[in-house]
């Protein structure tokens, strides 16, 4: 029914008569130094999970490795006549891609020397720095190739929005008060209506 004695933490009495002697200070936890050994119980569980997927997986690749020798081999001994027609007609459409390619590119060149003429004559400094940036776009990162594209789509943007801001200028119609005079013809007209 008393207070139970708990002796053994019971503490000795310093010297007065309530005085009582501290515990030396501890060392928190997370400021403790750990053993580099130790490891925790979910880590053990992870690391043990680990290694029965990679036994799992290396037993897969095996499977896999020995299923597709098997099947390289079944090809190399029946399908070596069609093995090889097939090589020859991608290597014939291959190189119908690259003539044609080839052609296109030769016909944009042309017509890429073809603008660069007519726009000397119109800007003389525009097509420099042009000519210059084209040539950096080859160094350039896929990032500075998409920025460069969004800046010339702004500028595009920019150019119509001005435009059309010009134009809904001169086409709003300036506002004028009626003179004295077409008041009274409007009365007039009215009055004759009326009667």
């Amino acid at each position: 029914m008393g207070r139970k004695a708990k002796y053994e933490e019971k503490v000795k009495s310093g010297p007065g008569r309530k005085a009582k002697k501290q515990k030396p200070p501890q060392i928190p936890t997370h400021l403790q130094e750990r053993d580099p050994t130790f490891i925790s119980r979910r880590a053990k569980k992870r690391l043990n999970k680990q290694t029965k997927q990679n036994v799992a997986n290396e037993g897969n690749l095996t499977k896999q490795l020995s299923a597709s020798l098997e099947s390289i081999d079944d090809n190399l001994i029946s399908g070596d006549e069609q093995s090889h027609e097939e090589a020859e007609t991608t290597k014939v459409v291959k190189k119908q891609k690259l003539f044609s390619d080839d052609e296109e590119d030769d016909d944009q060149a042309s017509d890429a020397l073809d603008d660069d003429v007519m726009g000397d004559d119109f800007e003389a400094d525009g097509s420099d720095s042009d000519d210059d940036s084209e040539g950096d776009d080859d160094d350039m990162l896929p990032i500075e190739k998409a920025s460069k594209k969004l800046m010339k789509k702004e500028k595009q943007l920019n150019k119509l929005n001005e435009a059309e801001l010009q134009t809904n200028i001169q086409q709003t119609e300036i506002f004028r008060l009626p003179s004295g005079q077409e008041i009274e013809k409007e009365n007039i007209l009215f009055c004759l209506l009326l009667f």
